[in-house]
């Protein structure tokens, strides 16, 4: 089974090997002069090109292969759940590797790198949506741990509940960064006062307003 490719430069193991980060997650990494051609204004996932067109596309967690469709914009993609309900989203794909209901295991082959779709070049756009909303990839591409395990995912996922500000400190009476919308996802870490990541900004939010996932 051929192994995640580590890349020095991000500190991430790649689905792709010998692959480049060519832009990365959110409105960070998304020049604001072509955030109108996304469909959130911004980049929801992260882009790994400057590999042959059919290079074989790895998942970083194993799951279930619940989509293997292709759509107008991403073109040839395959979508895998995994067991803590995340889906992971490999998109612009040569051709799909697996099928629909298919069991796969992290470092297992999904498909090829491709340029289907909406794209400008061979490329993988690889995505990870919870409760049905993009969220930073990064930690799904964390190196994994020294006893062989898949690392965990460092933060709940939870949906706050009202518009609600994101604060520098655990007070109300710390400054607000910026005012989060209802529904929108924050990535938690703990109970009572918690440190909040919201579009690549830290800050802290109350977790009763919060509905953990």
């Amino acid at each position: 089974m051929p192994a995640l490719f580590f890349d020095a430069s991000t500190g991430l193991e790649l689905p792709v090997q010998g692959g480049v980060v060519t832009q990365g997650y959110g409105p960070a990494n998304t020049d604001p002069s072509v955030r109108h051609l996304y469909r959130k204004g911004y980049h929801t996932g992260i882009d790994i090109a400057g590999v042959p067109e059919g290079t074989a596309v790895l998942t970083p967690r194993g799951g279930t292969v619940i989509n293997t469709a292709e759509f107008e914009g991403k073109g040839i993609c395959v979508i895998v759940e995994t067991v803590e309900g995340a889906k992971l989203l490999f998109g612009h794909l040569s051709r799909s590797s697996v099928s629909v209901g298919q069991t796969v295991a992290r470092g297992e082959e999904v498909g090829g790198i491709g340029t289907t779709g909406v794209s400008t070049g061979v490329h993988l756009h690889f995505e990870v949506r919870v409760a049905d909303d993009d969220v930073d990839p990064g930690p799904f591409l964390a190196p994994m741990a020294d006893n062989g395990q898949a690392p965990a995912i460092p933060h709940i996922v939870a949906k706050v509940k009202e518009d609600l500000n994101l604060r520098m400190g655990p007070s109300k009476n710390d400054p607000i960064i910026q005012t989060v919308p209802a529904g929108r996802l924050v990535q938690v870490g703990r109970a009572g006062w918690v440190p909040v990541t919201f579009e690549g900004r830290e800050g802290w939010m109350w977790s009763e307003f919060l509905d953990a996932r």
